[in-house]
């Protein structure tokens, strides 16, 4: 390493100094750095990670073997709006939009079935509200892949009444 002396009586380091000093605080940045850019884009929250994948599809078939289990409670949600809702809906269904779900409803039980359905067979809002019911904790929650497309061409009733209030 080349050092010389300056008009004041300091050290003036040279380049190649330089560029091992940035490597070596490079290097003891390095895990921090990776830390920070893995919390930026993986979030720090506690809340569990659902996916597509962990949402558990059932058919018409599957929903009315469910129904008929008198061990567990079942029960249906539609996501959609009180409007959507109020036009048709499976029979017995309680209406609870996406941004009003949360942990602790008293209509949702905490240790039977939740069935959430939507309008067609992949209903994007019936997917959110499945997942957003898994990560508020809530177990047993199953989609009906079909929604009221599937139950209305399979010729059973729809209901038309009022959505229930909490």
């Amino acid at each position: 390493m080349k050092v010389n002396m300056n008009l004041s009586g300091r050290r003036r380091v040279g380049p190649d100094a330089r560029i091992q000093s940035v490597a070596a605080s490079v290097r003891r940045l390095l895990p921090l750095l990776i830390c920070a850019l893995h919390l930026g884009l993986t979030g720090c929250s506690s809340e569990p990670k659902i996916n597509d994948r962990d949402v558990i599809g059932i058919s018409v078939a599957d929903l009315m073997q469910l129904q008929i289990d008198a061990r567990k409670p079942t029960v249906l949600v539609d996501p959609r709006t009180p409007a959507r809702f109020a036009t048709g809906h499976l029979p017995g269904a309680i209406n609870i939009p996406l941004a009003d779900a949360t942990a602790g409803d008293e209509r949702l039980p905490a240790d039977g079935h939740i069935v959430v359905y939507g309008a067609t067979y992949d209903d994007a809002t019936a997917v959110a509200m499945a997942k957003k019911l898994m990560r508020l904790g809530y177990p047993g929650v199953r989609l009906y892949r079909g929604g009221i497309d599937d139950w209305t061409s399979r010729g059973r009733d729809t209901a038309t009444a009022s959505p229930v209030e909490g």
